[in-house]
């Protein structure tokens, strides 16, 4: 992956042929495993910081599928709707 805020073609530099991926978006490296390290030698014992983490990922992806659902017109449950948002607010708990 190659990262840059210029629009010239990576291929110039580098040679090859090159594809834009995820323009706009940044790459996330941070997994439940790297939390639970966390865990057990910063806090000690539990697993907070992995859980909150856990349902950061589920929440935020699962808000991203429900709006896609949504504008693409398909039925969404409202009980689904409820459950990710509470995730959602739980999951932000504490960021400020």
């Amino acid at each position: 992956i190659y990262m840059s805020v210029t629009n010239t073609n990576p291929s110039a530099y580098f040679g090859g042929t090159w594809a834009a991926w995820g323009s706009g978006r940044v790459p996330v490296g941070v997994d439940a495993s790297d939390t639970h390290i966390l865990d057990v030698q910063v806090i000690g014992t539990g697993s907070v910081l992995r859980t909150a983490v856990i349902f950061f990922y589920i929440s935020n992806e699962g808000v991203s599928l429900v709006e896609n659902a949504g504008h693409l017109g398909l039925p969404v449950p409202e009980k689904l709707k409820e459950v990710l948002e509470q995730l959602h607010e739980r999951s932000g708990e504490g960021s400020e």
